[in-house]
C-alpha cells in the first residue's frame, strides 16, 4: 500500500490485465478517490439521480391522485362484461401467451372450437364461427387462426398464422382496455429515461477535464448501448425460455442465450470497474441508483384509472369466490353446487387468474360427483399422471406452452404445474 487506503499496486496491475492498457498511465493512486467527493462525473451523476428521483416521484403522485380510489366493490359474479383474456390483460397490464390460451379455452367452452391433443401436440378444430356474443378479441383470434382452414396444429409449421392471430388479439385487447382501465404512461417514463441519459452523457463530458477523460467519455457513450444489449438478451430469455425443464429440443437455444447474457454481463462489469477506477468509488452506487429508479418506475407508472381501480377490486373479490370452496367466505360461487356447466363457465377465468388448480379442487368436494370429469370440448390423454384436480391448471400451462412453441418456432417441451400466485 502506498499512501493512506490507496491500493496503487492493485490499480496499476489490474487495469492493464483487463484490457485497458491505455488507462494504466492515468489510473494512479489519485484516480481511486476514497473520499470520492471531488470528481466532477460523480457530482453530475449525483445531481442527476436526485433530479430523476424527484421527477418520477412528482409524476407518480400526480398520476396516483388522478386515479384515486372509487367506491367499494364486492362481486361474486363476472366483473362487468370482461372476458377471461381481458381480465388477465387488465390484471397484468400487458398481453402474454396465456391470454391466448384462456381465449382458446373460452372459445371451446362456448362450443366454437374443439381442442384435441395427440403425440404431445395440440390441434384446434373449428366447429362454428363465433357469433356476436363472443368477445371481440376472441373473434379476432378465431378468424385469423381459421381463416382458410378448419383445423390448425400448434406447431412451428404454423408459426406465422399463430403469430398473426396473437397480434390481432393483443391489438384488440389494447384498444379495448388500455386507456380505459389502466395507462402505461410510456411518455412519462421515456422523459425520465432521457433525463437519465442526458445526465450520464453530461457526466462523461465533465470528466474530459481530467487525465483519461477521453476514455471515460467513450465508455460513458458505450455503456447505455451495452445495457440495451443486455436488456434485449434478457427479454429474449424471458419470452422464449421453456416452461418445463432444460429440454433437449431447446438446449442449444438456452445455452446460446446463457452465453450471450454472460458475455454481455462480463463486458458490463469490466466497463463499470474501469469507470469506477477512473473516477471514484461513488460512481458505482450512483449508477446503480439511477438504473434502479428507471426500472422501478417503469413498473410503477403502469397505473390503473379510477374505473380500473374499481374493476380490480371486483376482480379480487371474484377470485376469492373462485378459490374459496367450502369453509371460505360466503358467495354464490363458494356455496353453489358444482356442475359441469358451472365448472366449464368459470374455467377460463380461473386459468386467467392463476387459480386453475383451486378451481379444479372444487370438483373433489364431498357434495360433488365430478371427479375424473373431462369436458366434451377436450379430447386427448391425461396431461400427466397427477390428480384430476390439476386438469384446469395443467391444461392452461399446456396450451400456453403450445402457443409459445408456435410463436418461437420450436417444439413444446412439456407441462409443469401452475405456480401459486
Amino acid at each position: 500500500m502506498a499512501g493512506r487506503g490507496r491500493p496503487s499496486c492493485l490499480t496499476r496491475s489490474l487495469i492493464p490485465r483487463l484490457g485497458f492498457a491505455a488507462f494504466a498511465d492515468n489510473v494512479t493512486i489519485g484516480s481511486l478517490e476514497w473520499s470520492a467527493m471531488n470528481h466532477p462525473m460523480v457530482t453530475v451523476l449525483s445531481v442527476g439521480a436526485v433530479v430523476v428521483a424527484v421527477y418520477y416521484m412528482l409524476v407518480w403522485l400526480k398520476l396516483r391522485s388522478d386515479s384515486s380510489d372509487g367506491g367499494t366493490v364486492s362481486s361474486d359474479e363476472l366483473p362487468g362484461e370482461l372476458s377471461a383474456a381481458g381480465m388477465r390483460f387488465v390484471c397484468r397490464k400487458a398481453f402474454d401467451n396465456k391470454c391466448g390460451a384462456v381465449a382458446i379455452v373460452d372459445l371451446a367452452v362456448r362450443g366454437h372450437v374443439q381442442i384435441n391433443k395427440s403425440d404431445g401436440m395440440f390441434e384446434l378444430a373449428s366447429i362454428s364461427s363465433p357469433d356476436k356474443e363472443v368477445p371481440v378479441e376472441e373473434r379476432r383470434l378465431a378468424e385469423t387462426l381459421f381463416d382458410d382452414r378448419r383445423q390448425i396444429v400448434l406447431d412451428s409449421q404454423h408459426h406465422r398464422t399463430v403469430s398473426a392471430a396473437t397480434r390481432e388479439m393483443a391489438g384488440s385487447l389494447k384498444s379495448e382496455y388500455e386507456g380505459r382501465y389502466f395507462r402505461t404512461n410510456t411518455r412519462c417514463f421515456i422523459i425520465g429515461l432521457v433525463l437519465s441519459t442526458l445526465f450520464f452523457l453530461a457526466a462523461g463530458v465533465s470528466a474530459t477535464a481530467r487525465p483519461g477523460g477521453a476514455a471515460v467519455l467513450l465508455l460513458t457513450i458505450c455503456l447505455p448501448a451495452w445495457m440495451l444489449g443486455i436488456f434485449l438478451a434478457l427479454r429474449e430469455c424471458v419470452v422464449n425460455w421453456p416452461f418445463a425443464g432444460f429440454g433437449g429440443a431447446t438446449r442449444g437455444h438456452k445455452i446460446a442465450l446463457l452465453i450471450m447474457i454472460s458475455v454481455l454481463s462480463l463486458g458490463l462489469w469490466v466497463i463499470l470497474v474501469a469507470l469506477t477506477y477512473q473516477t471514484s468509488l461513488l460512481f458505482l452506487p450512483v449508477f446503480v441508483a439511477i438504473a434502479t429508479l428507471n426500472l422501478l418506475f417503469w413498473r410503477l407508472l403502469r397505473m390503473p384509472t379510477r374505473e380500473g381501480r374499481d374493476l380490480m377490486k371486483a376482480i379480487k373479490s371474484f377470485r376469492q369466490s373462485i378459490v374459496a370452496g367450502h369453509g371460505g367466505p360466503p358467495g354464490q360461487l363458494a356455496t353453489s353446487e358444482m356442475t359441469s356447466e358451472l365448472f366449464d363457465r368459470y374455467l377460463p377465468y380461473a386459468m386467467a387468474l392463476n387459480a386453475g388448480r383451486k378451481w379444479g379442487q372444487r370438483l373433489a368436494g364431498p357434495a360433488h360427483s365430478l371427479q375424473g370429469y373431462r369436458p366434451a370440448w377436450y379430447q386427448g390423454p391425461r396431461l400427466d399422471a397427477s390428480d384430476d384436480i390439476d386438469f384446469a391448471s395443467k391444461l392452461g400451462r399446456a396450451l400456453t406452452e403450445g402457443l409459445l412453441a408456435s410463436l418461437t418456432n420450436r417444439p413444446p417441451t412439456g407441462v409443469c404445474t401452475e405456480p401459486t400466485p
